[in-house]
């Protein structure tokens, strides 16, 4: 099968706070806008990621928030009675809409999304990412997800999808010195949080660094272990494998589990509409990801992230899988719910998909994205390969329809 064409898009940060092109303002119109590319610093909090953080005081610890006990192993609460790992992921600007929100007991580990790292290994300290990670809003997210022993960690970023944001990802990982920076600032800024481990983010790895960034998580988790063993360390990977070495990043001393980003298969460059995160079909689709990741590493190794959003284009006509025009945007997982509730959607069950196909002015438009029906088929999925758990990417694109993504989880995750 064809490779995944890998794409200048971040495929985690796609989506993050105002990332999103509006395709459900009004009647079934036309997006406002496509959604964005490779999201710099002007999508990711406006904070830039390059240079020399500024001094910042340490934080200081609450009394409430400290880590939860261990457990039985990494993903495994004492006070949970949960089946799998279910790893969510929550933006920054999306903490205070999210937090009444939030079903703890059908999410094992909340993931706070994200702090920047820089050329010199420091964390970015200067932007409100930084900011919301040290805010009263997370002191709050952190005391309850702890009361219900829920974990949370941090999200570490390095992003090298535009060539700037590789040449700053070459600097951090061929350093030895920016290397050792980095693992201290990120065992530190878990430590003094009172949290429960870190997800790193580097994404892709640019080429001749692959050892590099096994050297990098190796010392994470030996920083994470000299602050306090047991800590969680997971790294999110692209559903293509490209320069990630999954093989050793799984070995002891390094990762716990891999993130698999298992979506953008699918977006703005794309010449025929489709799911995002499609599981079956002609080209390389996300079970032909999980079944290559598990060819490097073990079943309880692997989190199979899933999309919270689809993806509408203008088509050529109204038929399944239509040539696109252009003309393309992002959906979060409300609005798409909205759309389909105006018309009667349809479903492939190639790629298990939901989608519908409608007139905007004299055009055609094709929206795709997961319903219920496929969201259960990737935690099937997940099931069937005995993968240690789902991810979601991210709580807050779901909106008003959140009970119905919580029931989903507690119906597959959560014993009865």
């Amino acid at each position: 099968m064809a490779l995944m064409r890998v794409v200048a898009i971040c495929a985690v940060a796609v989506l993050a706070a105002g990332c999103l092109g509006n395709d459900a303002e009004g009647d079934l119109a036309a997006p406002s806008g496509e959604a964005n590319g490779s999201p710099g610093a002007s999508t990711i909090g406006g904070a830039t990621t390059s240079g020399t953080a500024a001094p910042t005081a340490s934080i200081t610890p609450r009394p409430t928030l400290r880590p939860i006990p261990l457990g039985d192993g990494p993903f495994r609460s004492p006070q949970k009675r949960m089946t799998g790992e279910v790893l969510a992921f929550v933006n920054y600007g999306d903490l205070n809409t999210v937090l009444p929100m939030l079903e703890y007991e059908t999410l094992s580990t909340i993931a706070y999304f994200s702090v920047s790292l820089l050329r010199s290994g420091r964390l970015d300290k200067r932007g409100p990412a930084w900011a919301g990670w040290t805010g009263s809003t997370m002191d709050k997210l952190i005391e309850r997800a702890h009361r219900k022993g829920t974990r949370v960690v941090l999200t570490a970023e390095r992003f090298a999808w535009s060539s700037a944001g590789a040449t700053e990802a070459r600097a951090l990982l061929g350093s030895a010195t920016a290397r050792r920076t980095a693992a201290r600032e990120i065992a530190a800024a878990v430590d003094e949080r009172g949290v429960d481990g870190v997800n790193i983010d580097f994404e892709p790895i640019p080429s001749g660094q692959s050892e590099n960034f096994v050297t990098f998580v190796r010392l994470v988790r030996k920083a994470l272990d000299a602050k306090r063993r047991g800590y969680q360390l997971t790294y999110s990977a692209t559903g293509h494998i490209a320069n990630y070495d999954v093989a050793s990043l799984a070995r002891k001393g390094a990762a716990d589990a891999v993130y698999i980003m298992g979506y953008q298969y699918r977006g703005a460059w794309s010449k025929e509409a489709g799911s995002v995160a499609p599981l079956g079909g002609p080209g390389y689709d996300v079970t032909d990801t999980v079944d290559e990741y598990l060819e490097r590493t073990t079943a309880g190794k692997v989190i199979l992230g899933a999309p919270l959003y689809g993806w509408s284009w203008l088509t050529t006509g109204p038929g399944l899988h239509a040539r696109t025009r252009g003309g393309s945007a992002a959906v979060f997982y409300r609005d798409a719910v909205k759309m389909a509730g105006r018309t009667k959607p349809g479903y492939d069950k190639v790629e298990q998909v939901a989608w519908i196909s409608y007139r905007s002015g004299s055009n055609w438009r094709q929206l795709y994205y997961d319903d219920a029906r496929g969201i259960r088929a990737k935690f099937s999925l997940v099931k069937q390969r005995q993968l240690a758990g789902v991810g979601l990417w991210a709580l807050g694109f779901e909106g008003s329809e959140g009970p119905a993504i919580f029931d989903l989880l507690r119906d597959s995750f959560v014993q009865k």
